[in-house]
């Protein structure tokens, strides 16, 4: 398992910009290549505004934002502010819908629907699209990146392991996914859950993801993550300098 690429920070209700900044320069000091800002129900800092911030003045990081569609904000609004946040990182902006408490099983054409709307507004000028959940006419979306090198990456699909493991059995296809928080499964689960992936060629590029209790530092060592292309570490909450270095210590290259 090798060293986590990315790192997930929930929005909680706190409102220390100062210690979000310093997170932000330790992640990127430690060559974090994107980070992740997910909105929660009790977050009291935009995670729009503040990915937009990051993305302004850490221009060699990758910055999304990871929310679910009951937050508030339908696709299109959704996909304008990613626009936004792409323009501002110089292509490096990302959306991903979803989440480890999104039952995709019994939500999935809803979540593919907008991730379809949300993919056409970020690569096209004027999008119409009449589905069964959602509706726009002539929706113009500039200005954005013409010549975004990877256009595919600017929307995506996070869920929990055992989820997407229930979908690809149940035979439901699913946007690409790119975030999978697979801390829950056994190991063989694991095994089954990358083996179904590559059946329908979904994205076997997916991150997995493994969530950081801070008290502790401790760090799952989950055998079976070493299949995923990168890690990514989600934080409850923002860890020190301390907590953040104890965990990174915690892997080592090519492991």
């Amino acid at each position: 398992m090798g060293v986590p690429s990315a790192v997930i920070i929930p929005l909680g209700s706190y409102r220390d910009l100062d210690a979000l900044r310093k997170t932000v320069m330790l992640a990127s000091s430690m060559e974090i290549a994107s980070i992740y800002f997910e909105e929660q129900s009790d977050s009291e800092l935009d995670p729009f505004v503040i990915a937009g911030l990051v993305a302004q003045n850490h221009l060699e990081l990758a910055v999304g934002v990871l929310v679910t569609l009951s937050a508030g904000r339908p696709p299109s609004i959704l996909a304008k502010l990613t626009t936004g946040i792409d323009v501002t990182s110089q292509g490096r902006g990302r959306l991903v819908l979803g989440g480890s408490s999104v039952e995709l099983l019994e939500d999935a054409e809803r979540y593919n629907e907008a991730y379809l709307l949300i993919r056409e507004m970020c690569t096209q000028d004027s999008t119409t699209m009449a589905g069964a959940f959602f509706h726009v006419d002539d929706a113009w979306n500039r200005p954005r990146i013409e010549d975004r090198p990877d256009r595919s990456s600017i929307v995506s699909i996070a869920t929990d392991g055992a989820e997407l493991l229930r979908l690809l059995r149940d035979g439901t296809r699913l946007a690409p996914v790119s975030l999978v928080e697979i801390a829950s499964l056994t190991d063989q689960e694991r095994e089954q859950l990358v083996a179904e992936l590559r059946v329908v060629d979904q994205s076997i590029s997916a991150t997995g993801v493994i969530t950081v209790d801070l008290e502790t530092t401790e760090v799952l060592r989950v055998p079976a993550l070493g299949l995923f292309d990168q890690v990514a570490l989600r934080f409850e909450a923002l860890p020190t300098r301390e907590q953040f270095i104890s965990v990174m210590s915690r892997f080592e290259p090519d492991q």
